[in-house]
C-alpha cells in the first residue's frame, strides 16, 4: 500500500502482508467443518481456538469470555437484544411488572448502538436517555448517578471507550466502578435488577492498552477492520452466562458455545488472531510512532499557514501528552480570523475539502461516516462553530506513515486553500465583470 497519501486511519486501517498470507493459508487448508472430529473439522477448530486466544490474550481475559461475529456492529446488536431478554426474565421471574427496562446511553455512540437502542423504543419495548458530553469532548460518565437515581429500572449503561471522530478517550472504568458500587448497594438492599456496562472498543484497540480486567465492563465489542485485521469482529462477555447474561442474536446449529449460530469465518478469525498478536507485541511502539507524528503535524500545521492574519487552526480535542486522547488522530478545523480578507470566502465554505483533497490524490476523513446529513454531536457538544465544522478535516496516521508523509500533507492542504480562497484568474474574471481594477 502506498501511505503517503492516506490518512483516514480512524475509517480502515490495511491489511498487512502477513495477515493476508494467514488468512490465505486458512483459505487453503481450514475448510472442514469445526463441528466434524476429522482431522480437517479439528484443524479448523484449532485455528478458532488460537483465535480465541490471541484475543483474549490482548483483552486480558479468558478465551471462553471471547466470541466471534461477523462485525463489530454485530457485536453491539447481540449485547442490547440479550439485555432486553435479560430484563424480560427477571421480571418473570421476580413478578415485577408495569414497566420497560431502561437504557442509559452516550449521545456520541455508534449507529449500531444508538439506532438499536431507538428501534427497540420506537417499538415501545424499552425507554431511553443520553449522557451528554461535557465541552472538553469526553463523555460526563459521572452524570450517570442522575439517570440511575431518575430511573429504577435502568438495566445497561453504554459509553464508548475512544470516540471516533476526536479519538477523545471516556473514562469508562470511573464508569462501571460507580455501576458496581451502585449495582452492591442495590443488592444489599434488595432493590432492582444489576446493571451491566457495555463499551464499544472498536476505536481504541491498538491505539491504548486495553485490559478488560482494569475497566471492569461486562461487554466489550471490537472490530478488527479499525486494527490491522479483516473485516471481522468480536465480543468480549464476562464469564458468559455464569455471570453476565447473553443471550444469541442469530440461532441455528449452536457454534460459538451457543451464542452465536453459523459456520465460523475461520479465514478471517486466523486474520484477526495475527492481527491481534501483532497489535499486543508493537503497541509501545506503534503508540509512540503515531505520538512523533501527531506532535509534528500541529506543529507544523500551524507554523507553514501562509496567512497567520486570516486563518488559524483549531485542534477539536486534547492534545497536551496525556492520556486523554488516542495518539493517532488529530480533528481539525480551518477558522476564518477575518473573512473580508478572503476574496472567495463564500466558495470556501462551500467546499468539500475531503473532496478537494482527494482530487489532489490524498485521502482524509472529512468526519465521521456515522452521522451523515447532521452535525456532529461531539464537535457541535465541543462549541465547534457552524463555519468550523464546514470546514472540519479528521486527520489520522498509522503505522507506514513518516513524517515526510505529513509534512506532504501540510503542504498539500495549505496549498489548496490559497487556491480556493485566493484564486487569481477566478478573482481576475469576476473583477472584469464588475469593472475591478485588478
Amino acid at each position: 500500500m502506498d501511505s503517503s497519501c492516506y490518512f483516514d486511519f480512524q475509517a480502515a486501517t490495511p491489511v498487512p502482508t502477513d495477515v493476508v498470507n494467514a488468512i490465505y493459508l486458512s483459505l487453503k487448508e481450514d475448510w472442514g467443518d469445526t463441528s466434524s472430529k476429522s482431522k480437517y473439522g479439528v484443524k479448523a477448530k484449532e485455528t478458532i481456538d488460537r483465535g480465541r486466544k490471541s484475543v483474549s490474550k490482548l483483552l486480558n481475559c479468558t478465551p471462553e469470555d471471547i466470541v466471534f461475529t461477523s462485525c463489530a456492529s454485530e457485536g453491539n446488536n447481540t449485547v442490547f437484544n440479550s439485555v432486553l431478554k435479560y430484563w424480560n426474565n427477571y421480571t418473570k421471574t421476580t413478578g415485577v411488572k408495569g414497566e420497560n427496562p431502561h437504557f442509559v446511553i452516550s449521545e456520541i455512540e455508534h449507529p449500531s448502538v444508538i439506532e438499536t437502542v431507538l428501534k427497540m423504543e420506537n417499538e415501545k419495548l424499552i425507554t431511553v436517555s443520553f449522557l451528554s458530553v461535557q465541552q472538553s469532548g469526553v463523555v460526563d460518565v459521572l452524570s450517570v448517578e442522575d439517570h440511575l437515581n431518575m430511573y429504577k429500572n435502568t438495566v445497561i449503561v453504554s459509553v464508548m471507550l475512544a470516540n471516533n471522530e476526536t479519538g477523545m478517550i471516556n473514562d469508562v472504568k470511573s464508569l462501571a466502578t460507580l455501576i458496581k458500587r451502585f449495582n452492591l448497594n442495590n443488592r444489599t438492599n434488595k432493590k432492582g435488577c444489576p446493571i451491566l456496562v457495555h463499551t464499544d472498543a472498536a476505536q481504541a484497540i491498538g491505539k491504548m492498552h486495553v485490559d478488560v480486567q482494569s475497566i471492569g465492563v461486562d461487554f466489550l465489542t471490537i472490530s478488527g477492520k479499525k486494527m490491522y485485521g479483516p473485516s471481522i469482529g468480536a465480543l468480549y462477555i464476562k464469564s458468559p452466562i455464569k455471570i453476565t447474561p447473553i443471550y444469541p442474536l442469530i440461532y441455528g446449529a449452536g457454534q460459538e458455545a451457543g451464542l452465536r449460530s453459523g459456520a465460523e469465518n475461520v479465514p478471517m478469525i486466523a486474520g484477526l488472531s495475527l492481527a491481534c498478536d501483532m497489535a499486543m507485541q508493537g503497541i509501545y511502539r506503534d503508540l509512540d510512532h503515531y505520538d512523533t507524528l501527531t506532535k509534528h503535524f500541529l506543529h507544523i500545521m500551524e507554523t507553514k499557514n501562509p496567512h497567520k492574519d486570516v486563518f488559524e487552526i483549531q485542534f477539536n480535542g486534547e492534545f497536551t501528552g496525556g492520556q486523554k486522547v488516542t495518539p493517532n488522530v488529530v480533528n481539525f478545523s480551518l477558522k476564518l480570523l477575518d473573512k473580508m480578507q478572503i476574496p472567495m470566502v463564500d466558495e470556501l465554505l462551500a467546499t468539500d475539502l475531503a473532496q478537494k483533497l482527494s482530487e489532489r490524490g490524498i485521502c482524509i476523513g472529512k468526519r465521521s461516516a456515522c452521522y451523515p446529513g447532521r452535525p456532529s454531536p461531539i464537535l457541535s457538544a465541543m462549541g465547534v462553530t457552524r463555519d468550523c465544522l464546514k470546514l472540519t478535516l479528521r486527520f489520522s496516521v498509522g503505522r507506514e506513515t513518516c513524517i515526510g508523509d505529513v509534512e506532504r500533507f501540510v503542504d498539500a492542504y495549505w496549498d489548496m486553500i490559497n487556491d480556493i480562497c485566493f484564486n487569481t484568474k477566478q478573482i481576475s474574471y469576476i473583477g472584469r465583470i464588475f469593472g475591478w481594477n485588478v
